[in-house]
């Protein structure tokens, strides 16, 4: 049996009672998978040109960065995108105010190691707050056609639990979502 190497699945809006049901079709396919899900906005006709990467660094982040990029090809823009905590840390010091110029070198790094074409436009974002609204606002924001995640979710069950990100991003994007399982 040949390998499955990416799940394609419809996305529309489900009611409030089907996510505490958990009757949302993506979310159980992506809680079981151990491929990456692409759930397709119902409007998308095309190829997604306009993509976010939702990254905070993980494997499955990495990962679901790579394969957007495999997704669309040599379209643009990319967006890698962290999101940092906007609330002050006390106590933190000096590890707070290196915390941001870290991020945007790692973004720098991960754009370099993913070895996107140069005629990509290629940006790295750093946004503060909570990350599934702030994703979602940016991807509002800059029209964009694709989100990817990592499934990061916190379990002793590899794969049985999708992250509460992940899981937003599912339930309220405006455009088709890539969805990464840990690796």
């Amino acid at each position: 049996q040949a390998q499955r190497r990416l799940i394609v699945m419809g996305l529309h809006v489900h009611s409030r009672t089907d996510g505490w049901l958990g009757r949302e079709t993506v979310l159980q396919v992506a809680r079981r998978a151990t491929c990456p899900v692409l759930a397709v906005d119902s409007n998308r006709r095309t190829i997604p040109c306009r993509t976010l990467v939702a990254v905070d660094f993980s494997a499955s982040s990495i990962a679901a960065a790579r394969e957007a990029l495999r997704i669309i090809g040599g379209t643009g823009p990319v967006y890698l995108a962290h999101v940092a905590p906007r609330t002050y840390v006390p106590f933190a010091g000096e590890a707070q105010a290196t915390y941001e110029p870290d991020i945007e070198t790692s973004l720098k790094d991960l754009r370099a190691s993913l070895g996107i074409p140069r005629h990509v436009d290629a940006r790295t974002v750093v946004l503060r707050g909570d990350p599934a609204k702030e994703l979602l606002a940016f991807a509002e924001q800059e029209g964009i056609e694709l989100i990817a995640t990592g499934s990061r979710g916190f379990s002793t069950f590899r794969g049985s639990v999708i992250g509460a990100v992940p899981t937003a991003l599912v339930r309220a994007a405006r455009c088709s979502v890539l969805v990464m399982p840990v690796l």
